[in-house]
């Protein structure tokens, strides 16, 4: 391989390092919510069996289990919200493939084990476009809320069509 195949570099290598910090983000924000969510709820049944004897204690247990529940559902929803695992499993899975194809390529291996040069680099290309244009698709989708491939299909004189 020459060195005037700037591809990896300056495509490949940027991507496959903006995917894989986007993945270790979304996974940090993930196990963060989805502990303040276990924590919070594991520990109101706990503040609600002390038992107080002063009344005072008592107003302070159920505002502090309010509280508790409070956080519990706020970083509940936050995290389904701004969809931290999708997010996470979608970006690492993105960063492994380009990983894999790179060394696919350097080590001219599976579909890259062809003699000419650029018609090996076109095959890169043409992967590595392919994954991040899926990707964007997938994120799309997922983010409106739509499955990828779903269509819709034309009606029939059986369910209300012509």
């Amino acid at each position: 391989m020459s060195d005037d195949f700037t591809y990896i570099k300056e495509r490949l290598d940027a991507q496959e390092s903006w995917h894989s910090a986007k993945a270790a983000t979304y996974k940090k924000n993930y196990y963060l919510a989805e502990t303040f969510t276990l924590v919070s709820g594991a520990l109101i049944p706990v503040i609600n069996v002390l038992n107080f004897s002063n009344p005072q204690y008592m107003e302070l247990v159920q505002i502090a289990s309010a509280l508790l529940a409070s956080v519990a559902v706020v970083a509940g929803g936050i995290s389904k919200l701004f969809k931290f695992q999708d997010n996470w499993l979608n970006y690492r899975g993105v960063a492994e493939a380009l990983g894999r194809e790179k060394q696919f390529f350097l080590m001219q291996a599976e579909d890259y084990e062809v003699e000419d040069e650029m018609e090996r680099r076109r095959i890169l290309v043409e992967r590595v476009e392919h994954i991040l244009a899926e990707n964007t698709a997938k994120f799309l989708a997922l983010h409106r809320g739509k499955r990828i491939g779903a269509t819709r299909q034309p009606k029939t004189a059986t369910d209300g069509g012509e």
